[in-house]
């Protein structure tokens, strides 16, 4: 592989990025054999090292191609590593959500057993790191586009059937948001109103909104 000189950063920020990947090696190697408190403080460095990468190493980057400093083969080859840079990141984004969305499932079950036993328990959870405020909201599944059930929700909202009903205009020009139509379903079955039918098939949707607390923040 060939190696590039044109990267004009000291040496301590390329020594962080090489030990970024010796790390994730390490990492791999070890995870199965960790304790989940040792686990916990792997993640939270790596996050750091992450970060500190970002920071020092790609805005770096981003005021050179700015200035147009780099041969267009350069360019080649940073457009690409980029690319496949952020497809690694978009993965392990994915992936981190799917086990955030776990977590506030589980949270949010942990909150309704405590309010079963003490209603005055709360929807707050403490960790470490954060604080938890965990809830359990309804949400609704849309109908398709087009259908009676579709019409009928525009019509209860009180949306003139020229901006979306195929019969007047070709492409609609407004369309439900699905985290509006949500809370507005909430707020109406909060109320006691009647919904119409479309928005009547619901499900529950665990949110957790985090605090981060001091310790977290480091010395």
């Amino acid at each position: 592989m060939k190696k590039y000189e044109f990267i004009e950063v000291d040496y301590a920020r390329i020594e962080r990025g090489v030990f970024l990947s010796c790390y994730m090696k390490a990492l791999e190697d070890e995870v199965g054999e960790m304790d989940d408190l040792k686990l916990f403080q792997q993640l939270t460095d790596l996050m750091e090292h992450v970060r500190h990468v970002h920071l020092q190493f790609l805005m770096h980057l981003q005021d050179k191609l700015k200035k147009n400093k780099y041969k267009p083969a350069m360019v080649v080859d940073l457009g690409f590593l980029c690319r496949e840079s952020e497809s690694l990141l978009d993965d392990w984004r994915k992936d981190c959500k799917a086990r955030e969305k776990l977590a506030s499932k589980i949270l949010a079950l942990e909150v309704g057993k405590r309010m079963i036993n003490d209603v005055k328990a709360g929807d707050v959870i403490r960790g470490e790191l954060a604080r938890a405020k965990c809830q359990v909201k309804p949400r609704v599944k849309l109908p398709k586009k087009g259908s009676p059930e579709f019409l009928e929700i525009m019509v209860h909202l009180g949306v003139p059937k020229e901006l979306y009903d195929p019969e007047h205009v070709a492409t609609p020009m407004v369309k439900p948001d699905f985290s509006g139509l949500s809370d507005y379903v909430e707020t109406q079955m909060a109320a006691g109103r009647k919904l119409p039918s479309g928005l009547k098939d619901t499900f529950d949707e665990y949110v957790t909104t985090y605090t981060k607390t001091a310790k977290s923040d480091g010395p």
